[in-house]
């Protein structure tokens, strides 16, 4: 009987030694198993973090390339008391000096595109910070003093840009266009070399000449000319090719994904 019992709690005892071995064993190749994923998560966070980091670089490059798509999209609106519609571009004058381009009707061109602005941006009603993208365009209405007529009106003429419109220059005497002409004017045109009076929209009820946002994209002008005309200039930003937002989305749910499957690794 005796050795029946002893026999009997060095089984139990084996078993019981077993038993706590297993689990030490168990909870050994768990956390083994837990580094190890985590190690491969950490891979490949910091793969995704270099394929963000590449395409960062793409985007910007993108947008360099593509900033001089035209972004003056369409125009709108009644014809002049000229009998004129508003135009787009063509023929785009080789100088824009208030005795040599003349017209009958509002008419609009792109001017530079895709400039980083170095220094803060003056407009009207305030300014627009370095280190931003834009586009320029320019609007004007000026009649050929030869044609004898008492002056042209044309109004509520929509122009509609491919991108926001950042802000506008029509101070009367010029000197917000003529201060930013030499990097925000097309190459191959002359520009005046100083601002003078009535160079941009005249102020005062009865002048005739305006402007408003429609919506972010759109502006409405207005503008009554004899001599000189009128001379408006339009900052607008630069677009984000379409082709990168969906990259861009296709990179965040890259990452959620990839987020969520390690913490729904980590959590089993």
């Amino acid at each position: 009987m005796l050795r029946y019992s002893s026999a009997l709690s060095r089984a139990l005892f084996l078993s019981i030694k077993y038993i706590f071995l297993a689990q030490i064993l168990g909870r050994v190749a768990h956390t083994r198993a837990r580094v190890r994923v985590n190690k491969d998560f950490e891979m490949k966070n910091v793969k995704l973090k270099i394929i963000s980091g590449v395409a960062g670089v793409v985007v910007s490059t993108l947008v360099v390339v593509t900033g001089a798509a035209a972004s003056i999209v369409s125009v709108t609106g009644p014809n002049s008391s000229a009998g004129t519609a508003a135009t787009i571009g063509l023929p785009v004058p080789a100088q824009v000096l208030d005795a040599s381009a003349y017209n009958t009707a509002q008419q609009g061109f792109d001017e530079a595109q895709n400039v980083l602005l170095t220094a803060d941006l003056d407009i009207d009603g305030g300014s627009i910070a370095a280190g931003t993208r834009v586009n320029s365009q320019m609007i004007f209405l000026n009649q050929d003093p030869q044609l004898n007529r008492p002056g042209i009106t044309h109004n509520n003429v929509e122009w509609t840009f491919s991108s926001r419109i950042l802000g506008i220059m029509s101070d009367m005497g010029g000197l917000l266009e003529f201060a930013s002409s030499s990097f925000l004017g097309q190459t191959g045109i002359a520009y005046p070399a100083g601002g003078f009076e009535y160079r941009g929209m005249e102020d005062g009820n009865n002048a005739g000449d305006s402007y408003a946002l429609i919506d972010p994209y759109t502006l409405s002008v207005s503008m009554r000319v004899t001599q000189p005309g009128d001379w408006i200039r339009v900052v607008t930003a630069v677009p984000l090719p379409p082709s990168m937002l969906l990259f861009g989305a296709a990179l965040i749910g890259l990452g959620w994904f990839g987020n969520r499957k390690r913490k729904n690794s980590i959590a089993a």
